[in-house]
């Protein structure tokens, strides 16, 4: 399975030159009907990446417009593509009362679930908005392998090996998770920007 998108395009490409140059894949029955399927699936490749090109665009020239957009902006480098896409799913942070409203609505409360004898806490419920609990996960997963403000990873780790009821990565993901949207709703609330030593020195980040 082809995980690189650098590495699909020359895999494509490629595929593309030996079409071009009419060759049957050793299928000789079926040379053209091969061949007029990869080429279609070649032009319907160009039309996808042009859509994503255009869908990019005009997510980021709505999210140029939000009031707050400078002080979002300040949780980390390159992080403006995150943050529009939780913006379009949740729409605008301020109408929201409290973070732990925005952080219902993402699908990241964790429950406590039991059957017959047996019962475990720390599951995500199926409700919500699918698309903002995946964006908001996408964008913590972003700010934990970028290390920058290396907070998140911090706590992403902590979550892990803590001794008391340590969480699996997907469990201790979606923990961080909660605590970006939480903080996305706290910077756009106040209009303060994020201060990682504020955050360590004790201080809450979060409401």
């Amino acid at each position: 399975r082809l995980r690189g998108k650098r590495l699909m395009r020359q895999r494509v490409a490629r595929i593309i030159d030996l079409v071009r140059g009419g060759s049957p894949f050793g299928v000789k029955p079926l040379a053209i009907d091969v061949s007029w399927r990869i080429a279609q699936a070649a032009r319907r490749l160009v039309v996808f990446e042009r859509q994503q090109d255009e869908a990019r665009s005009r997510l980021l020239n709505a999210y140029e417009a939000v009031p707050y957009r400078a002080v979002l902006d300040t949780l980390g480098p390159h992080m403006s593509r995150h943050h529009a896409l939780c913006l379009a799913f949740a729409g605008d942070l301020k109408q929201y009362k409290d973070s732990s409203a925005l952080v219902k609505l993402a699908g990241l409360q964790p429950i406590s679930w039991s059957s017959g004898n047996s019962s475990s806490g720390g599951r995500l419920p199926h409700r919500g908005r699918s698309r903002l609990t995946r964006a908001a996960m996408n964008a913590t997963s972003f700010l934990v392998s970028q290390n920058r403000p290396s907070i998140f990873r911090e706590r992403f780790w902590q979550f892990q090996t803590r001794p008391h009821r340590p969480l699996k990565p997907l469990q201790a993901m979606a923990a961080v998770a909660s605590k970006y949207v939480r903080t996305l709703h706290r910077i756009a609330t106040t209009g303060q920007p994020f201060d990682e030593a504020r955050a360590r020195s004790g201080e809450k980040e979060v409401t």
